[in-house]
């Protein structure tokens, strides 16, 4: 998938040409999600301005939100809930952004988390 290969160029032509924007890779993961998961904030942006879903599902069941707190990308959230991502959404084991975060000892992201409201109440599974 061109998402994955950081070539924002590419992206663009082929979504302007009718490319699914949602289409999922062989793993189930949107363009969004990749773009996330490998920290390229442009090409996030770019996306979501084209009207990437900001809080679609894989098959695995994380969305954006939570691969962007696994991986401690403070940016990356800022710009996901700034476009309406879910910050109390729950992946399949119950496990919100804020969980994972802890989980992955992500201390900053656990600050702004907290910071933008998260319910420190949700209970995983």
């Amino acid at each position: 998938m061109a998402a994955g290969k950081h070539n924002e160029a590419m992206v663009l032509l082929l979504l302007d040409n009718g490319a699914n924007i949602e289409g999922p890779d062989k793993h189930g993961n949107t363009a969004l999600q990749i773009a996330v998961s490998e920290g390229n904030e442009s090409m996030a942006q770019m996306l979501l301005a084209k009207r990437a879903k900001v809080n679609t599902k894989n098959v695995a069941d994380p969305r954006p939100i939570h691969v962007a707190a696994i991986t401690g990308n403070k940016a990356m959230v800022e710009l996901l809930l700034g476009e309406g991502a879910l910050l109390e959404v729950t992946d399949e084991l119950r496990l919100t952004p804020l969980h994972l975060a802890s989980i992955n000892e992500k201390k900053e992201m656990l600050e702004l988390l907290l910071a933008k409201g998260t319910d420190i109440t949700t209970r995983s599974r």
